[in-house]
């Protein structure tokens, strides 16, 4: 029994997945630890040392592994003191001589001796190792970000934030750890959606919130972030990185506030151009024309005085000076309505549009045709102005440079906006180099589209060489 019951164990002693020693301690004559001798070992802790049995059993550590003394002199002092006390004890040791990790645990069946348990951690040391690199490599990154990086934990604490986290808040490290996270925002409700979105979502990229400093500032940020969990998908929290844009949006307003202004200037300075235009209409056909009505009626009322037997060649240059009033007069009318037509204050859009085609048609032998859907009610007037005049740069444009023989002018009203469409039949050309070159004679695009702009409105214009031209503003009707 007693052989059956050593083989067992000796089987199970050789066949152990770690290294075991089983060892005797040598003590000096102050009783201090200065050498252990192998009484017993496995295979296991063959393989494990590279050293043989037969080379080490019954030998001195020091005779076995000569270097061992310089290299792991702390072995000795632990070894001797779970010998000598009984205490148990468990450590890493890097074994220099064989350049391998070992974990052993110590234990001591009886006095002046233990046994050692060997297993060779080496692969699992040097995973550590690449993982506290790496761990260090990233938190070194998280330290250094120069935007702000937190990590909060899912009882809404912060677990850790970086130094610039600290400056764009105002708190100490200190303070941090006992601040709950919806503490930095202006509106609470606003802590319970981002976490509800980020869980639900488990990312956000430039998650806009208004979050507050410590010193009761209040600033805009994006926020992106993802949720941390455990293997088993528990959420642990959310880790982020914060940028402050309150600067940003500020210059972003009063960027907008100096476009609004500028914006505004054009306006008024086409507001005072029309202003003008109407006055020195008014004054064209009030003064003018009726001036040049009083001389015609005056050399009417000279040519009846006259006697009978008047030189023929007197009746002539009366007929001419008849000629050049009545020329002046309607070259006078014309140029008032040019300028401003009445009928558009009194009479609107639509049918100041139709008198205008209609003239041009007229004067020019250019084929235009009017189309529109029902207006209603009269427009604000600062919209009919700028599609009148619209209208008008369009049709000279192409009278003066397309070579068209065709033209479609619709009007069409929608339901938040109004619509002019201009399409000619005409050469085309080159869009972009004409809003380029003023010297190309088409500044009047520009105009277009900044009349269009004030508005609020936009103008397209679309062309190519061979293709006819097509111009469409569309301007908003609040």
């Amino acid at each position: 029994a007693l052989i059956e019951s050593e083989s067992k164990y000796r089987s199970l002693f050789e066949n152990m997945i770690n290294g075991f020693a089983y060892c005797k301690i040598l003590l000096d004559e102050n009783n201090q630890p200065i050498d252990f001798v192998y009484l017993e070992v496995n295979d296991c802790f063959e393989k494990l040392t590279g050293l043989r049995k037969e080379d080490i059993v019954g030998e001195k550590v020091t005779v076995a592994i000569p270097a061992i003394k310089d290299t792991h002199p702390e072995l000795f002092d632990i070894y001797g003191k779970v010998a000598l006390t009984g205490e148990e004890t468990v450590f890493d040791i890097y074994f220099e001589p064989l350049e391998i990790w070992l974990s052993i645990s110590a234990y001591s069946p009886q006095k002046g001796y233990f046994v050692a348990i060997i297993e060779n951690i080496t692969d699992r040391k040097r995973a550590e190792e690449t993982l506290q690199q790496s761990e260090q490599k990233y938190r070194n990154l998280f330290k250094s970000s120069i935007d702000p990086v937190y990590i909060s934990t899912q009882e809404d604490s912060f677990a850790d934030v970086n130094q610039s986290f600290l400056e764009l808040f105002g708190y100490t490290i200190g303070e941090m750890q006992d601040l709950k996270v919806q503490a930095i925002y202006v509106n609470p409700d606003d802590r319970l959606i981002f976490r509800q979105d980020i869980e639900r979502r488990e990312y956000v990229k430039d998650y806009k919130l208004k979050l507050r400093k410590k010193d009761g500032t209040n600033i805009i940020c994006l926020v992106s972030a993802s949720v941390r969990k455990k293997s088993d998908g528990t959420i642990l929290g959310c880790q982020g990185v914060i940028r402050d844009i309150t600067e940003k949006k500020r210059a972003e307003e009063e960027l907008l506030r100096h476009q609004k202004q500028l914006r505004y200037l054009p306006s008024q300075l086409i507001e005072a151009q029309e202003k003008e235009r109407k006055r020195i209409s008014r004054e064209l056909h009030d003064e003018m024309g009726q001036a040049l009505t009083a001389i015609g009626i005056s050399l009417k009322e000279v040519e009846e005085e006259l006697p009978s037997d008047l030189d023929p060649t007197t009746g002539e240059k009366l007929a001419d000076i008849h000629s050049i009033v009545d020329k002046a007069s309607e070259q006078i009318g014309n140029l008032s309505l040019d300028l401003r037509p009445s009928m558009l204050d009194d009479l609107g859009l639509v049918p100041t549009l139709r008198w205008f085609i209609y003239k041009t048609a007229k004067r020019t032998k250019l084929e235009v045709k009017f189309e529109t859907t029902d207006i209603g009610k009269k427009l604000d007037s600062g919209i009919e102005t700028i599609l009148y005049r619209v209208s008008q740069e369009a049709l000279n444009n192409i009278i003066k440079h397309a070579d068209a023989k065709h033209v479609i002018v619709r009007l069409e009203l929608k339901q938040e906006s109004i619509a002019l469409y201009i399409k000619d039949d005409g050469k085309g050309f080159d869009v972009e180099k004409a809003l380029m070159d003023q010297l190309e004679g088409r500044i009047g695009l520009l105009g277009m589209q900044e009349r269009a702009s004030i508005a609020g409105g936009n103008l397209s214009i679309q062309s190519r060489k061979g293709h006819g031209t097509v111009i469409l503003a569309e301007i908003p009707l609040h």
